[in-house]
């Protein structure tokens, strides 16, 4: 009998302490979960209404062909920021776990510096070139304009880059503060910039470009805290060049399918401004914006607070 009853007493053992752990485990990630949830939503809230504040003000500050001239600018920053820059935010996103499972910290930064140079370098050549041959077409006029919103678009992908990563590491707090605080800086530069310059789109994107370095070198800051370490000197010789090119390269294949859906995307979400602009004139395309604006980002809002939620949480588990 008490050889049984000290079975069943391991036995108990057994099960009763890792179920106590395991507990405490799923209470304690139930707890971080939560706190996650509310940074996401934060995030997305404050993020929501710099927009809309930004509409708001824009449109009382902007008459409706400045405002229409800058909603279709905004088209270019969108092509550039989220459909170039964004898929490689993707695969980005991805590697992090990966590359922290396989032991490749420095490898991934050095293919994440390779990348964001690589696509900065494109998007300045293009900015360069692309004033030339505005130049002897009738668009002449939008070229400070256009030109201003490519430069717009890179640093909002350099931007969108150090978010993922960083979103994938899921500092959630950081990321909201620094969203709401980029969504609210936006408009307000802007408006300063309008009101004390001159009424024009362009001064208006002009402040949308400062306001976004800004926000960049903050993220570098932190960014640098995050994911380099004081005592590594991440040098690009600390990562091979076989493994730095190896991680590329999987990251590319990871995200072109994203490059081709976001092509796609981006023509759907742009030809309406573009062919009202062609058929009705640029007033027209102001007062479509506006209410593209109001209707659609509720959805945009839902969308983005599960994605940026759940996507990281998803990758972190797949690995």
């Amino acid at each position: 009998m008490s050889t049984q009853n000290d079975r069943s007493r391991k036995i108990k053992r057994l099960f009763t302490k890792p179920s106590i752990l395991t507990d405490s485990i799923i209470w304690h990630r139930m707890l971080n979960n939560k706190s996650e949830v509310l940074w996401v939503f934060l995030g997305q809230t404050g993020t929501a209404l710099g927009v809309l504040l930004g509409v708001k003000i824009l449109t009382h500050i902007l008459n409706p062909f400045e405002f229409g001239r800058l909603s279709l600018a905004n088209t270019i920053v969108i092509l550039v920021g989220t459909n170039l820059f964004g898929p490689i935010n993707q695969g980005l996103m991805r590697f992090w776990s990966i590359s922290l499972e396989r032991g490749e910290k420095e490898v991934f930064v050095s293919a994440t510096r390779q990348l964001s140079r690589f696509l900065i370098f494109i998007v300045l050549f293009i900015s360069l070139v692309f004033p030339i041959l505005l130049a002897f077409t009738p668009w002449i006029d939008w070229m400070v304009l256009l030109t201003i919103s490519l430069l717009v678009g890179a640093i909002t992908g350099w931007y969108g880059i150090k978010i993922s990563i960083l979103t994938a590491a899921r500092k959630r707090k950081t990321i909201s503060i620094i969203n709401t605080a980029n969504a609210f800086g936006k408009p307000i530069i802007a408006s300063i910039f309008v009101i004390l310059i001159a009424s024009s789109a362009s001064w208006a994107m002009l402040g949308y470009l400062l306001t976004t370095i800004a926000a960049v070198y903050v993220l570098e800051k932190y960014y640098g805290k995050v994911v380099k370490r004081k005592e590594e000197p991440l040098t690009e010789t600390i990562a091979d060049k076989k493994q730095c090119y190896r991680l590329v390269r999987e990251i590319l294949s990871f995200s072109w399918p994203f490059v081709v859906w976001g092509l796609f995307s981006w023509i759907h979400q742009s030809c309406d401004r573009w062919s009202l602009q062609a058929y009705h004139g640029t007033e027209v395309v102001g007062a479509f914006s506006v209410i593209t604006y109001l209707a659609l980002y509720p959805l945009i809002f839902g969308s983005g607070f599960l994605g940026t939620l759940f996507i990281p949480i998803a990758y972190e588990r797949a690995g």
